[in-house]
């Protein structure tokens, strides 16, 4: 028993890098890690003891049990007494949250297995944790790397696999032995694609039923038929969500029809405003949609019926002009919107009325004066708002004025009740105005049961005019409240321009 309970001991020196992971998903107190447990176990027992058991020199002690007095009784850290199946959820944690991480014997689930038997049986009673892989190992492949890569697809089984690969020489002779041998249980992939890999993915698309709901393209133009790739990801019954990052958008892609497609991004200035109005209205059944960026355009669109996306729930827009884009349809379920400045302000508006939509999430990917920011925000679908990013270029006191919490008006006519999270670049403030406003919403008792919600996270950039003079303290209230609501609880940054570049101000 007395080795058994050893064996334990020392093994817990290992835990150090999962501990900060394990405290957040367990209640549980870990002796080794508490100061008071080590000068209790240093008080009950002899130095020497001690002094072995600390370098987990268990041999010593085993063949020496008279040095372990009759009176200890060793107990297991508390992280051995939890059922296999709590443990396995909190390994689930510990993975990376990256698509297609590399494999390293550093991070789980690898260093996983070296911690104990314990833990090394219930690791690979899990076949997802050996799910979500990079295939491409370094350089230099050698066979080690291939039995590496195998040895995670054997573990995980017969569950579907998330991968990420790009075209290497050193690549080919490890993808075809595992990978592509278990082309049926791809899941998510992101794949970098030349002409070579460009052609066997497209032949991978056109064989045999596969599982896979997502995929990322990264690729450039070349002597591959990148239509035909597309034709393929289309026929895909399962597929529902493409992220393409690419230098050049295919026609095809923007043509042709997604049915069943719910998520769709298009990574850097691709689209123009015709090609974005298009893409929309050939993916029906979105429900996230992120267009990157949409380029400048002087084509002139023909006006076309509105378009109704009943599904949609977040869009993701930076458009040099998007009014275009916004009087095309209609988004009843809209929860989230991040765009840039519409050039007329009211077509906002006309998309909240035809919408009717709740938005919990808007941000403003651009400088506003205050009065066109309130505007926006005394829209209907602005008052279920809980996240909020602005920027202000004028009147930012009058913005602050309209943000504090007035409890007096009625409930559905006040200011984003529901508001918890608030990011704001603003230019010259007077100093205090957003310290208030911020304290004015974050309640230490609520007016009614549920409302008004109490800001829990604010980031604040403030932007002072140049130059700055040197001595001069811009914000001391503000700074003073804001120390304050931190003491509170409240998760708040700040940032001034004047702390930012100190050795640039001038007498």
């Amino acid at each position: 028993m007395t080795q058994l309970n050893l064996r334990n001991h020392s093994s817990q020196t290992s835990l150090h890098p999962f501990r900060d992971r394990l405290r957040k998903w367990t209640c549980v107190k870990d002796a080794i890690g508490n100061p008071k447990s080590r000068k209790l176990a240093t008080d009950r027992l002899p130095l020497q003891t001690y002094w072995r058991r600390s370098r987990g020199d268990v041999a010593n002690v085993h063949a020496n049990p008279a040095l372990v007095p009759e009176s200890v009784v060793f107990s297991p850290a508390y992280i051995h007494t939890l059922p296999p199946e709590l443990l396995g959820e909190i390994f689930i944690h510990c993975l990376s949250s990256v698509q297609g991480p590399y494999l390293s014997i550093y991070d789980a689930p690898i260093l996983l297995c070296q911690i104990c038997g314990y833990w090394r049986q219930v690791a690979l009673s899990l076949p997802i944790l050996w799910s979500n892989f990079r295939c491409n190992l370094g350089r230099e492949a050698k066979a080690s790397h291939a039995r590496l890569l195998q040895l995670f697809v054997d573990r995980s089984r017969t569950i579907s696999l998330s991968l990420a690969f790009t075209p290497t020489p050193e690549l080919e002779a490890t993808m075809k032995a595992s990978v592509l041998a278990n082309v049926h249980r791809w899941r998510d992939v992101r794949v970098g694609l030349d002409a070579e890999l460009g052609q066997t993915f497209v032949n991978i698309l056109g064989g045999q039923p596969l599982r896979l709901e997502s995929v990322e393209v990264m690729t450039c133009e070349g002597d591959w038929d990148v239509g035909q790739l597309i034709s393929r990801l289309s026929g895909l019954p399962s597929l529902r969500r493409i992220i393409w990052s690419a230098d050049f958008l295919p026609p095809s892609l923007v043509n042709t029809a997604w049915p069943r497609l719910t998520n769709i991004k298009i990574a850097g200035q691709l689209l123009s405003g015709s090609d974005s109005i298009t893409l929309l209205t050939n993916t029906p059944a979105v429900e996230h949609a992120d267009l990157g960026f949409v380029d400048p355009s002087t084509e002139t669109l023909t006006y076309q019926p509105l378009i109704t996306l009943q599904r949609l729930r977040s869009l993701k827009l930076h458009a040099y002009d998007p009014d275009e884009i916004f009087d095309n349809f209609t988004f009843p379920s809209l929860m989230s919107l991040m765009t840039s400045r519409p050039h007329d302000p009211h077509v906002l508006r006309r998309l909240s009325e035809r919408s009717s939509c709740k938005l919990e999430v808007f941000h403003m990917a651009a400088t506003l004066d205050a009065e066109e920011a309130i505007f926006y925000l005394r829209l209907p679908c602005m008052h279920t708002v809980t996240s909020l990013e602005l920027r202000i270029g004028i009147g930012n006191d009058q913005l602050m004025t309209f943000l504090t919490w007035n409890p007096d008006p009625p409930l559905e006519t006040a200011t984003l009740p529901f508001l918890t999270r608030l990011s704001l670049t603003v230019n010259t403030t007077t100093d205090g105005a957003i310290g208030r406003m911020f304290v004015s919403r974050c309640l230490p008792k609520k007016l009614s049961a549920d409302l008004p919600a109490s800001l829990k996270n604010v980031e604040l950039w403030i932007q002072e005019e140049w130059p700055f003079k040197r001595g001069v303290e811009y914000h001391p209230v503000d700074v003073t409240y804001f120390q304050h609501l931190a003491r509170e609880g409240l998760n708040i940054s700040w940032h001034c321009g004047c702390s930012i570049l100190p050795l640039l101000i001038v007498e």
